[in-house]
């Protein structure tokens, strides 16, 4: 692909991605997607072919940069590899690294009237897909595989409690993905993603260096 091709494409998908964060799936034609470009219907077709493939290389551009592109990674100071958008070093305690996921998370959640989560649920609901190919089970996958392993870390330095890690990471998962999910349809406030980040981080995190910082 040209280096015009190319921009011309990125164009595409960043205005694709608004008319999804506003419209939802269903109700977006290739129309919708050409005034928002300014370019011919013609144009469009050279680079997709249908409103679904447009929305799913939306979703691989999402993957290329993490976390739907609504929550810019935080750094934490150490040297190793990256985990979520988290540097991650065995330098670095569990309780620091769970406490930077969750601050990252929690600015994910009040930013999703901005998300694709209405588009990606209306996607899914008339899509069959397998398991490996779903969007939306991957991003939780994902998300209960980083809090098993800090978890995991936390448990074994002895920063955590926790009996059953697996468990724990599937409910804080449910958690997140419902508030994310919420977020989309009605205004959640800082304050009630606070709330409901406490009733289930107490007795695993020092939930002080969550929401006050």
């Amino acid at each position: 692909m040209g280096a015009k091709a190319s921009r011309t494409e990125k164009h595409i998908l960043a205005k694709a991605r608004e008319i999804f964060s506003k419209k939802g799936f269903k109700n977006v034609t290739m129309q919708d997607i050409v005034d928002a470009c300014d370019i011919s219907r013609g144009g469009l077709y050279l680079h997709f072919s249908s409103v679904e493939d447009i929305f799913l290389a939306v979703l691989k551009a999402e993957d290329s940069i993490g976390s739907d592109n609504e929550a810019s990674s935080e750094n934490v100071e150490g040297e190793g590899d990256y985990l979520d958008g988290i540097s991650v070093s065995t330098k670095i305690s569990a309780s620091d690294r769970f406490a930077a996921f969750l601050k990252e998370q929690k600015r994910f959640i009040l930013r999703r009237k901005d998300g694709l989560s209405l588009a990606l649920m209306e996607y899914y609901s008339g899509h069959n897909s397998s398991p490996d190919n779903n969007y939306i089970k991957g991003r939780f996958d994902d998300c209960v595989h980083t809090i098993e392993e800090i978890i995991s870390d936390g448990a074994l330095s002895g920063e955590f409690e926790c009996e059953d890690v697996a468990g724990f990471a599937r409910n804080l998962a449910y958690v997140l993905e419902g508030l994310k999910t919420m977020a989309t349809v009605v205004s959640i406030s800082e304050q009630t993603v606070d709330k409901e980040m406490f009733y289930i981080l107490q007795g695993i995190v020092p939930v002080d260096q969550y929401i006050n910082n």
